[in-house]
């Protein structure tokens, strides 16, 4: 009996970490084989290294906000407890590493970074929730906790990799204040339903739903703009492309309604008949 216990308890642990480590690892190889192709192992790791600085950032103000936080009240705990603290850490980490790398990445490379320290940070918080949770409420916890933690991540090296490559006279670093309350909002609305527990909980779906339109969005963005290294052998800043690319799309939409409105033949204003048809009117009437 002893040892059946024993082997139990094993074998929730192992179910535990499992769980922990395959959410982690499905979203992570899903977002780098599909939209990314990085040649770099170092970059990966780097990413990994700067999720678990991001944990021992955000743990210790969580502590120390604890005897500040009224734990009777589930906004206070799901909004200024948690989601704040552990979003500016992600986000500073994120201005830090590419402080000096921002000639060198682009905004791709950044929405990966931050996927990869998101997908890291997700998964050392539930490692230090599981010896805490049971099985299924870490299991729920890990298949949706650890999204939004993603989420965020490729969020805040869009808006980091944006404000890097645009002007210095510019206001791009509004979309950093921007991407924080966003997904400040975003993540502690999460926390706030999983607190509350009841009903609600059938609105999880729709808050991780958001999350990845957002990101998707983000990524389609960063698809369609040039390289920094061509933007910089031609002169030009990021919000300069962005520019000059809606002045392309008005223009080629002007170009094309005028040539369309060109070939189209003017309607009369009475319809042409034939002599024959004219000739039966005329008898007829």
């Amino acid at each position: 009996m002893l040892l059946y216990l024993k082997f139990e308890g094993f074998l929730i642990t192992f179910l535990k970490f499992g769980t922990a480590i395959s959410a982690a690892g499905f979203y992570w190889f899903f977002y780098r084989n599909t939209y990314y192709h990085p040649n770099r192992k170092s970059f990966d790791f780097s990413a990994i290294f700067c999720g678990i600085l991001t944990v021992g950032l955000a743990i210790f103000p969580e502590i120390l906000a604890k005897q500040y936080i009224d734990e009777n009240s589930y906004f206070e705990r799901a909004f200024q407890g948690s989601s704040l603290l552990e979003e500016v850490p992600k986000l500073i980490v994120i201005l830090w590493y590419f402080k000096g790398l921002k000639t060198v990445y682009n905004t791709s490379d950044g929405i990966y970074f931050g996927l990869t320290l998101g997908a890291s940070f997700g998964l050392l918080e539930n490692f230090l929730y599981s010896p805490i949770l049971d099985f299924w409420p870490l299991f729920l916890r890990a298949v949706t906790s650890l999204p939004i933690h993603t989420f965020t991540g490729g969020i805040y090296g869009f808006a980091t990799m944006q404000y890097y490559h645009s002007r210095p006279s510019s206001f791009d670093f509004l979309g950093i204040l921007y991407s924080l309350f966003g997904c400040f909002l975003l993540h502690g609305t999460f926390n706030y339903i999983l607190l509350i527990n009841g009903n609600f909980m059938i609105l999880l779906p729709f808050i991780l739903a958001a999350g990845f339109f957002v990101l998707e969005y983000l990524l389609t963005i960063s698809q369609n703009i040039l390289p920094i290294e061509v933007l910089q052998s031609i002169g030009l800043f990021s919000d300069d492309y962005q520019v000059i690319s809606r002045f392309t799309r008005y223009d080629s939409w002007m170009r094309s309604s005028q040539s369309r409105n060109q070939k189209l033949d003017p309607i009369p204003l009475l319809r042409q008949l034939p002599k024959g048809k004219i000739f039966i009117s005329v008898f007829l009437f």
